[in-house]
């Protein structure tokens, strides 16, 4: 009867270590949905604010100009985030609002607050003609053309 219980103790034995050696396959970093999540969320943020500082200097760069879409040219090896506008209003006594924005990806607002510092000029658009400051929670009104659901970097410039 004790010839019995040799094999089972084999099965477990083999079965805990591949239990193990599944939870070290998913320490690694970014490994797993949640590391898979994470490494979205940092790379679509990355683009968010290559992005948003190229669309300012392009709307530096041409003083005076108000248009619904401007053209950005991104550094060599950046991929424009889908569905990205880089846009200017006036905001009256010659400053301009510049606005760049794209479809915001679970966890991106973290982690753009994280890379900038606590920028001021990041919001969430919960709802068409309205932004969410990340870091003050402070609501403002924007243009409704901007869709809910968009990450979006709000600065002013004068020119």
């Amino acid at each position: 009867m004790a010839f019995l219980v040799l094999p089972v103790m084999v099965v477990l034995f083999y079965l805990g270590m591949a239990m193990e050696f599944n939870q070290w396959a998913q320490a690694v970093p970014g490994a797993g949905k949640p590391g898979q999540m994470v490494n979205v969320a940092t790379v679509s943020a990355q683009q968010a604010e290559v992005f948003g500082a190229a669309c300012l200097d392009t709307a530096t760069a041409t003083a005076g100009m108000i248009s619904s879409s401007i053209t950005v040219t991104l550094p060599t090896g950046v991929t424009t985030p889908a569905n990205a506008v880089c846009m200017t209003t006036s905001a009256g006594g010659g400053t301009r609002n510049v606005y760049a924005y794209a479809p915001a990806v679970s966890g991106e607002a973290g982690q753009v607050m994280t890379d900038s510092d606590s920028s001021a000029a990041w919001f969430l658009v919960p709802r068409s003609g309205r932004a969410v400051g990340i870091v003050s929670g402070q609501p403002s009104a924007i243009p409704a053309t901007i869709p809910a659901g968009s990450l979006l970097a709000w600065f002013q410039v004068n020119p």
